[in-house]
């Protein structure tokens, strides 16, 4: 999945044969990362109401969230619970906006907008777990090196600790290191 140039389904092993709702995780970036986020959070969606559109399903868009630092902020900076209360907040109503804005776009009607705060590799798969969704669709990256081993894959950790079928979706400009003929690659 991390090196693939195409959408990749990973079906569950234990469905129902009809999806009955999808879940799209969107991601934000800010500073130099926030235009490629953008992009691909389209992609997302655009993939979303596109299949929602052909199954007559409903689409909650999904994002786990954290105060990056928090805990530093805590116990290092010494700042005090308020102080860390306020920032959350900020950090959060950022991305709200954000999300805001990516989905406005598209019809909103058609959208239940889920926040959860926490790490995503974790909400995520816990927030699946607890709900009936058929599908989630999510973007995978690609990191690699060492971002891709401080970090980590979400889409890598979420597949494997979720029971639905997953869609990932790779940014419009990754570069794939899999070459294909381009005789023998057929889209579908």
């Amino acid at each position: 999945m991390r090196k693939s140039p195409i959408l990749v389904w990973a079906a569950a092993e234990q469905t129902s044969a009809r999806l009955e709702s999808i879940v799209v995780a969107l991601d934000v970036q800010f500073g130099d990362d926030q235009v490629a986020c953008d992009r691909l959070n389209h992609q997302l969606l655009k993939q979303a109401f596109a299949i929602s559109t052909a199954l007559k399903c409903p689409i909650t868009v999904l994002h786990a969230w954290q105060l990056y630092g928090k805990e530093f902020l805590k116990y290092w900076s010494k700042k005090d619970d308020l102080c860390i209360a306020r920032l959350a907040e900020q950090e959060f109503n950022a991305r709200r906006k954000q999300i805001l804005k990516t989905i406005e776009q598209f019809d909103m009607s058609r959208i239940q907008l889920k926040f959860i705060e926490g790490p995503p590799k974790s909400c995520i798969s816990d927030y699946l777990n607890t709900v009936e969704s058929g599908l989630l669709i999510m973007g995978s990256v690609c990191r690699t090196g060492l971002p891709g081993l401080f970090i980590g894959n979400t889409a890598e950790t979420v597949i494997d600790s979720v029971s639905c079928n997953v869609l990932t979706v790779k940014p419009s400009d990754f570069a794939s290191p899999i070459q294909f003929e381009s005789s023998k690659l057929e889209r579908v």
